[in-house]
């Protein structure tokens, strides 16, 4: 957190409004799913109230084989603090899950369990 961290306070200080949450991992867990970082320290803690982005085509590679439990890895994206998934060949069966959670109210938080 002493090599990136910096950066990330000056440009929050500054104003910044978006930022892209990298496809890397840490501590064994995606970016993408990581409330604890997302949520709860960029947004809570460093007071981040700008739009936070999902790297292109990567919510499907969290798992393996790539794409496997595509609307539960969508909603752990989701509750992670994502506001915008980047939604590349896949946009149809993106909006088709999408969909289908709003009209029946999923709780997204129960699938994650």
């Amino acid at each position: 957190m002493n090599i990136h961290m910096p950066a990330y306070y000056v440009s929050i200080a500054k104003g910044v409004s978006t930022i892209i949450v990298s496809y890397s991992s840490w501590n064994g867990r995606r970016m993408h799913s990581n409330t604890e970082l997302i949520t709860n320290f960029l947004k809570q803690t460093l007071k981040f109230k700008g739009f936070v982005i999902l790297d292109w085509n990567r919510v499907d590679r969290m798992t393996y084989p790539w794409g496997t439990d595509y609307p539960i890895l969508l909603m752990r994206a989701i509750n992670a603090g994502i506001d915008m998934v980047m939604v590349p060949p896949n946009a149809t069966e993106f909006l088709r899950i999408m969909r289908h959670h709003v009209i029946h109210h999923v709780d997204f938080h129960e699938m994650d369990q």
